[in-house]
């Protein structure tokens, strides 16, 4: 009886060994140099000069349990777009499910950003449903604002939508985003309006949303043009129905946490009014994240001026 309780007591040891060494968070925090100033914009050949750029991700579901392959991703994702943009980096987006409800996701998440990008690219981050039903008091003390919120780069608006207790937006927020957009596409009609929101709306990207789609906004977002939604949630690796232009743009990026792969993108916007999104792609062990390729690429004059002529 005694052997089998010491063999019990050293296999625990063993595990509990394992899965510490497993969750060790990356020790490594190197902060890029900012690009110095006075140094030209990055050049989109016949797209036009960078105006904007910013990585995009969704549903990264940090957790407070070891997440090994997430915690790997994200630190060298944001590496990597610091390289590809030159050290340009506007923004960082999450458009929702960055955590599994805890505080401490929301250090994780804020501290592995500030580690690879520094602490004055902004951190735009959208609520989700995986962020809990009821604490919203978590969002708003960790990020000092509350769900719904605005924040401007570089002349561009941001304008984040949090989900409520099941999954849904109330009749106030979308009042609260008309006159948002409203305020913003009437200062300036051809510049886009991004929109975070975690759940797609209904009746864009695929047969799923045409029933289980976010219905509360979508009569708001109708009457702009200008509204780019960034929106996630069902984890659905990149695709042809990822990119949905109706009456608005709406992108659904893929997910970051996922054992076998994580994908997610990095979005331009060019004084030409293009918007250049590319698709990238990481896996365990990888030393950098791989280009996937086939980039959509937005020409917003030509979709405005489609909307002036079908109106």
């Amino acid at each position: 009886m005694k052997k089998s309780l010491i063999s019990i007591l050293v296999l625990i040891m063993v595990l509990s060994s394992v899965f510490m060494l497993a969750c060790k968070e990356p020790t490594e925090e190197v902060i890029p140099a900012p690009a110095p100033e006075g140094v030209e914009a990055e050049s989109l050949g016949e797209y036009g000069k960078v105006t904007l750029s910013f990585g995009a991700f969704s549903d990264i579901h940090f957790s407070s349990v070891c997440d090994k392959q997430v915690k790997e991703y994200y630190p060298k994702a944001l590496a990597d777009i610091m390289k590809q943009t030159g050290n340009r980096l506007s923004a960082v987006t999450v458009s929702g499910d960055f955590s599994e409800g805890f505080a401490a996701d929301y250090d994780t998440l804020i501290q592995y950003t500030i580690a690879r990008v520094g602490d004055e690219v902004p951190l735009i981050a959208s609520y989700g449903n995986h962020e809990g039903n009821g604490k919203h008091f978590q969002y708003e003390a960790k990020f000092g604002k509350p769900v719904d919120n605005v924040t401007v780069v570089n002349g561009y608006n941001f304008i984040c939508v949090g989900a409520h207790s099941g999954d849904t937006y109330t009749e106030e927020q979308a009042e609260w985003l008309d006159e948002q957009l409203a305020t913003m596409t009437a200062a300036d009609p051809d510049k886009p309006v991004f929109i975070l929101i975690h759940h797609p709306v209904k009746g864009t990207h695929d047969d799923w949303t045409q029933v289980n789609g976010n219905p509360e906004l979508q009569s708001t977002l109708v009457k702009y043009p200008q509204a780019f939604v960034l929106c996630g949630h069902q984890h659905q690796p990149f695709s042809v129905d990822s990119l949905w232009m109706g009456e608005y743009i709406s992108f659904r990026n893929s997910y970051l946490r996922n054992e076998t792969e994580g994908q997610y993108a990095i979005i331009r916007v060019t004084d030409l009014n293009y918007v250049v999104i590319k698709k990238y792609s990481i896996k365990p062990g990888d030393i950098a994240p791989t280009y996937m390729g086939d980039d959509y690429v937005i020409n917003l004059n030509e979709f405005y001026d489609s909307k002036e002529t079908a109106a």
